[in-house]
């Protein structure tokens, strides 16, 4: 927790906005969940963060942006220079649907993971890279998307099939 509030810090302090220049296709977002843990049980906002369950029971977290908005998709990872090594945003959309990301003025190159509804990772695009306008999707329908680093899956082993768990994200 303490690396993901860290991690959620310099991210904060790094950015003003986000996106990777994404025009996403579908809908709209949600708010921040509360989480229990605090002294005798009383509630705590918890910062958000996806959880990735991979090979060998291994969990990889990352401290996440919540892009839960159409201004928020719009603007997502855009203009940015710097992503904390274990951070990055989610854009959370209404329902399943087929997504596309461009990465028009995103100055850094990223993984985008896209995870179903039942929150099950359905595609992985690597090293996808900085300031072009090619729409980037996978061939299955989407609830939520990842954007990491560039290496980050690779590094972590973040592959389709893996189980996510979202912390305090809708």
């Amino acid at each position: 927790a303490a690396l993901a509030a860290a991690a959620a810090a310099a991210l904060a302090a790094a950015a003003g906005g986000c996106d990777a220049g994404l025009k996403p296709a579908a809908a709209t977002g949600g708010s921040a969940g509360v989480a229990t843990g605090g002294a005798a049980g009383a509630p705590f906002a918890s910062a958000p963060m996806v959880v990735f369950h991979v090979a060998g029971g291994r969990e990889v977290r990352a401290s996440m942006e919540v892009a839960d908005t159409p201004a928020k998709r719009a603007k997502g990872l855009m203009d940015r220079t710097v992503l904390a090594p274990d951070a990055g945003m989610i854009f959370v959309f209404e329902r399943e649907a087929m997504q596309s990301f461009w990465m028009k003025d995103t100055y850094i190159a990223l993984d985008m993971v896209f995870v179903s509804g039942a929150r099950k990772v359905v595609g992985v695009l690597r090293d996808v890279p900085p300031l072009t306008e090619s729409s980037r999707a996978v061939k299955t329908p989407s609830r939520y998307v990842i954007e990491l680093n560039a290496g980050f899956c690779a590094r972590e082993g973040i592959v389709e099939g893996a189980d996510v768990e979202l912390v305090a994200i809708p």
